[in-house]
């Protein structure tokens, strides 16, 4: 199978597995689909990411290249501080120049040094250049050698994850499963270097398709098929569950986190209560129910903290790792009539969508707390 350069209709197609392949400024997003007979998309292989982002390659820029150009961190503080707009103007020649680099590529790359920061360099820094650069020194000036180290902080990983993302696909397929695609989408995707670095890797095992626009493509491809209604099922990026206290473990629990109820209850605060696991496939039409009963007597309201890691395991909330994403308040006020054990309250979420919904509801009957929980930049 070799590559294509154009989407193709054949992806909403039964059948169909592809992987989209986001790649934006500040991670490099995966996420693999099969179409089943009905046409609603099944993810499989799990939803993989880093932070191999075009703006990774601005930093290297910043500051390893550039600084080595300079010869002295301090130059580069002081052009940073006095001078920002021409610093930025510098790197905005990189950024637009990156996007023309090959993966062949045999030619400097020269990046013209704004006036506001020639200014500030002294003989000291100018013989350097001109030492450095073939006699340049107005002029930053990447060879060849040192684009392709640039690149190489980034397009690595980038091709690793999506090495783990096909073996991943390879454990789902069946004998007469339709070729693997991956699709570029993101504005990173309109890199030849990286749309060649793919295709020369894995041309051979599936088709390697860039849509014509794949900045606009993340937005109305990607979003597409990533969030549609229709999906039936998704993996878990993500350990989603709830702060709680549980029976204190002798032996197992830290002392400091043992809570006694006003009843002499003996619990473990800060427990990891887990609604789904990473990895775990989750049906975007079904809600996880968990029941909790509260802890004291006095409490007329009891706060639920929404928590999301990594971790396929964790104890505890104050494992590392482990991220507050919202909080959802229950008012008990309408039911305290009630003895301690029928104030239950249950905690619904629903994952899989482009968000991560939760709601919770009294069992005797009550009033309906709802929020939604949004991804935060790096979910």
């Amino acid at each position: 199978m070799g590559d294509h350069d154009g989407p193709s209709g054949d992806l909403l197609a039964p059948g169909a597995r592809f992987m989209v392949v986001d790649c934006g400024g500040g991670t490099v997003d995966i996420t693999a689909y099969e179409n089943d007979t009905d046409g609603k998309m099944i993810e499989i292989g799990r939803s993989i990411g880093d932070r191999f982002g075009s703006d990774f390659l601005n930093r290297a820029f910043e500051r390893e290249h550039l600084r080595d150009c300079l010869g002295d961190q301090d130059i580069l503080d002081e052009i940073q501080e006095n001078c920002p707009d021409a610093l930025l103007n510098l790197v905005d020649q990189w950024e637009r120049g990156k996007l023309h680099v090959a993966l062949d590529q045999d030619e400097n790359l020269n990046l013209l040094i704004p006036t506001a920061i020639d200014r500030r360099l002294g003989a000291t820094v100018r013989k350097r250049l001109a030492r450095r650069q073939n006699k340049i020194n107005d002029a930053i000036v990447l060879t060849p050698a040192q684009i392709h180290a640039l690149f190489d902080t980034v397009i690595p990983g980038t091709l690793d994850l999506i090495e783990a993302q096909l073996k991943e696909m390879d454990a789902t397929r069946e004998e007469n499963s339709n070729p693997d695609v991956i699709l570029l989408v993101g504005g990173f995707s309109n890199s030849p270097y990286l749309q060649q670095a793919v295709k020369e890797r894995f041309g051979e095992r599936a088709q390697v398709m860039v849509p014509p626009n794949p900045d606009i493509a993340v937005l109305f491809g990607a979003t597409h098929f990533c969030y549609d209604p229709q999906t039936r099922a998704r993996r878990s990026r993500f350990t989603y569950g709830t702060e709680v206290n549980e029976d204190f473990e002798e032996s197992v629990d830290p002392e400091a986190k043992r809570y006694v109820t006003s009843q002499g209850r003996a619990t473990c605060a800060d427990r990891f209560s887990i609604f789904t696991r990473a990895g775990a496939s989750v049906p975007t039409d079904a809600e996880v129910m968990r029941e909790y009963v509260p802890l004291e007597e006095a409490h007329t309201e009891v706060d639920f903290t929404i928590y999301a890691t990594s971790h396929p395991n964790p104890r505890y909330v104050t494992d590392p790792g482990c991220d507050a994403l919202a909080t959802v308040t229950v008012d008990l006020r309408p039911v305290m009539r009630f003895n301690l054990e029928e104030r239950a309250v249950r905690l619904f979420m629903r994952f899989g969508e482009t968000e991560i919904k939760a709601r919770a509801e009294l069992v005797q009957g009550g009033d309906e707390v709802a929020t939604s929980v949004r991804f935060h930049s790096n979910y």
